[in-house]
């Protein structure tokens, strides 16, 4: 009898176990998709705004993951990782510094490689910009200037 109830005390805390490890697995999923979410609908509002006549302007909300402080933008050819007033852990400002591969990043950079990606149709006035992210929501002025669209 004794044994029976080891076994169902065993059986049950592995159950506990693994429930536990299979939420917190649906839960970072569930933030990748945030992020890959972010940044179709970044693109898309890139490409309309590109197609609308110069000067046109607008504002549009965004939602990231709350672990995101910052989105940042760069010009393409740009290799700098130098953002007025802003400090990055070490593995953002290494990816920064290492590649030109991108223009828009997600910081703090996780584990994924999903924190990067590369717009075009974009640009960026004074060579870098960042844009601080509240409780997981961010508003972003677009603009189109003759040819590209600016972050503002």
């Amino acid at each position: 009898m004794i044994f029976t109830w080891i076994f169902i005390a065993a059986v049950a805390g592995m159950i506990f176990f693994f429930g536990f490890k299979m939420i917190k697995n649906i839960s970072d999923t569930g933030e990748d998709v945030k992020v890959v979410k972010f940044f179709q609908n970044f693109e898309k509002n890139i490409n309309e705004f590109y197609y609308l006549d110069s000067g046109s302007r607008g504002k549009e909300t965004f939602y990231v993951p709350t672990s995101v402080e910052y989105i940042c933008a760069r010009k393409k050819s740009s290799a700098s990782g130098t953002f007025p007033g802003i400090t990055f852990d070490d593995k953002t400002k290494a990816l920064i510094d290492n590649s030109q591969n991108f223009n828009v990043f997600l910081s703090p950079i996780k584990d994924s490689n999903l924190d990067t990606k590369s717009v075009d149709n974009m640009n960026v006035n004074h060579q870098s910009k960042c844009v601080k992210v509240v409780n997981g929501m961010v508003e972003i002025n677009f603009k189109n200037n003759e040819g590209h669209v600016d972050i503002e």
